[in-house]
């Protein structure tokens, strides 16, 4: 890869790290020494939200918006009763967070597996509880599940951190600004190393060398817009290089970026600051830029560890596994911290994940080629399903993970639409991503993935792939039934059920799983005439196949006799009936009946069973 192609408009990253419960890898000092030069700013939020319960923290990307929030619970948390960092980036990242608290937390258990309305249901059942402190972090002032739209003044305590701009009604609302000269210079030298690790804050400031030092460090700090995005890169080049403050600034204003004149200040100079990194680890470390350029592909932050020390990633990124991979990973993932490129954080679930920040993802991407954006991201989709399944039985740690993974391949098969993606494995983790989403009421997303694995599985002609798309076709019935399109549900499921018929070898359950869910979905349409016929020919089947004692047969016994004409002739439009398998979980019964590995998620991998986990 030529150095020019990161010359092209793009964004950097912030290695400060976060931690998703509040909770994480100890701070750099120079963080501590950023956010004493911000101790009047952290007072007048602690002010705001004693008296009002809530405050928004708003700010340009890199702009220090989470840095600052976990300052605050540094500095403030011991004043609450309870702490809970959620992110808001994506539905799979708010739900990961949540199931890491469930242990603790009464509202999860009860808001869990209703979506987008029972993710507000819990978060406003969190601002109910005295002492509590909420940090919403990548917050959407304006999406479902956040409680800005509620007029009610919570008895918690809520900061939420966002992008966007601070609506006029917003009383207690902070906007971070660029960094003044000589705070930009104390961070600087602080996260290069170049200010004793334990100073105070007036124990640095009579270290910033005079002279020299002190005028470059200054120079930087304006050359950079005073970004702590673009400083704390700065800063990893430094320590990277081992260059001289003198050689960095030159270089920044010789980069072709910064001549590009592209952009505002404060993104350009971030631009600057990651393309100087980006073009050293192309010369000096290859294996460090394809890992980074792997991570740059997991669109929901962090990535955890694990996912990318499996086989599957270690040989796309590196063309090998085993020790060999392993050992290069560790070299790659070292030079990459040592950067600040990526940071390291503990996050809900108590695992170890790595943090690319949005803006550095999206330079990165930027110059990644068609070709091995595929290569890579059939290998994440692959060490994701890898990595669940290698997590063991259910549980909320393990929950949590699963969501995150869920997450980061959701992600990435939105972005893979023009990439048509066609490795097998890639679908399983689609299918088994829809049932996790599917269980927690997000119908749509499921549904997208859902039918992405059954397109790839229609090119491969075997029965596993067959088996495959009938259970899928099934589940893509009950999802478009769930989201009121009757007849695509109807489609898919009469789909399901043919299929099935010509299988090989078909378990007598999941025929009668068939026959019951086309008949749940004619009920949910409104057309009891067609449930009845078919939950009649479901008990008829039955009969023939000794499964009166199964509940989907006592299921269908009683939805036939809700629907007959001498009980009712409609359908009860506000009391619509459940599915005939309550969202993705599987009877003892039915386990007993052999079911198919096409079961949900459909490679043979039991997705979780949430009720009884909570």
């Amino acid at each position: 890869m030529a150095g020019d192609q990161y010359e092209l408009a793009g964004h950097p990253g912030d290695s400060q790290a976060r931690g998703q419960s509040g909770e994480g890898a100890r701070p750099s000092a120079a963080v501590d020494l950023l956010c004493a030069r911000s101790e009047r700013l952290l007072s007048e939020v602690h002010a705001a939200l004693r008296s009002r319960h809530v405050a928004l923290l708003t700010g340009l990307a890199g702009s220090g918006k989470t840095t600052l929030g976990r300052a605050y619970v540094r500095h403030f948390g011991a004043q609450y009763a309870s702490v809970i960092w959620l992110d808001a980036l994506a539905p799979e990242t708010l739900v990961a967070d949540l199931l890491a608290h469930s242990e603790f937390l009464p509202s999860v258990r009860e808001g869990l597996g209703k979506g987008a309305e029972g993710i507000r249901q819990i978060i406003e059942a969190l601002l109910a509880v005295d002492g509590l402190l909420l940090v919403l972090d990548h917050a959407t002032l304006t999406s479902e599940g956040l409680p800005m739209a509620s007029g009610r003044s919570p008895k918690g305590t809520v900061l939420v951190l966002t992008q966007e701009q601070l609506p006029a009604s917003v009383m207690a609302g902070f906007e971070l600004k660029p960094l003044e000269a000589e705070d930009g210079a104390t961070l600087l030298l602080g996260q290069a190393g170049l200010l004793a690790v334990e100073a105070s804050l007036q124990e640095a400031q009579a270290q910033e060398a005079p002279g020299e030092r002190q005028r470059l460090a200054l120079e930087i700090s304006r050359e950079l817009a005073g970004s702590p995005l673009a400083l704390t890169l700065a800063a990893g080049y430094l320590a990277l290089t081992g260059c001289t403050l003198e050689c960095y600034l030159s270089a920044c204003r010789s980069d072709p970026l910064r001549l590009s004149g592209a952009g505002d200040r404060h993104t350009a100079a971030a631009r600057v600051a990651c393309h100087l990194l980006l073009v050293h680890l192309e010369g000096a470390d290859p294996d460090a830029l394809r890992l980074l350029e792997a991570c740059a592909l997991f669109a929901c932050p962090p990535v955890p560890r694990a996912v990318l020390q499996q086989d599957a990633l270690l040989q796309a990124v590196f063309g090998t596994t085993g020790a060999a991979g392993e050992e290069r990973f560790q070299h790659a993932l070292h030079t990459l911290l040592t950067g600040r490129l990526l940071s390291a954080v503990q996050v809900s679930g108590n695992y170890e994940a790595l943090e690319l920040h949005p803006l550095l993802r999206e330079l990165v991407l930027q110059a990644l080629s068609q070709q091995r954006q595929v290569i890579l991201r059939e290998a994440i989709a692959a060490a994701c399903l890898c990595l669940a399944e290698a997590s063991g039985p259910p549980s909320a740690s393990s929950l949590a993970l699963w969501f995150r993974l869920a997450g980061h391949i959701r992600e990435g098969a939105a972005a893979d639409e023009r990439l048509l993606l066609s490795g097998e494995q890639t679908a399983d983790a689609y299918a088994w991503a829809a049932s996790l989403l599917g269980a927690q009421a997000y119908f749509s997303a499921a549904e997208s993935l859902l039918r992405r694995a059954v397109m790839i599985w229609e090119q491969v002609a075997t029965d596993t792939a067959l088996a495959k798309m009938a259970g899928a076709c099934l589940y893509l019935g009950v999802f478009n039934a769930h989201l009121q399109r009757y007849t695509l549900a109807e489609r898919y499921a009469q789909r399901a059920l043919t299929i099935t018929q010509q299988l090989p070898s078909v378990p007598p359950l999941r025929l009668l799983d068939c026959i019951t869910t086309l008949a749940w979905i004619y009920e949910m349409a409104g057309r009891p005439a067609e449930a009845r016929r078919f939950y009649q020919r479901a008990l008829a089947f039955g009969d023939t196949a000794s499964l009166r004692a199964h509940p989907l047969y006592l299921a269908a016994m009683e939805a036939a006799r809700r629907l007959s004409p001498e009980e009712r002739e409609t359908l009860p439009i506000d009391n619509p009936p459940n599915p005939p398998y309550p969202g993705f979980e599987t009877s003892a019964e039915a386990e007993q009946d052999e079911p198919p590995a096409v079961n949900p998620p459909y490679t043979g991998f039991d997705p979780p069973e949430i009720s009884d986990v909570l």
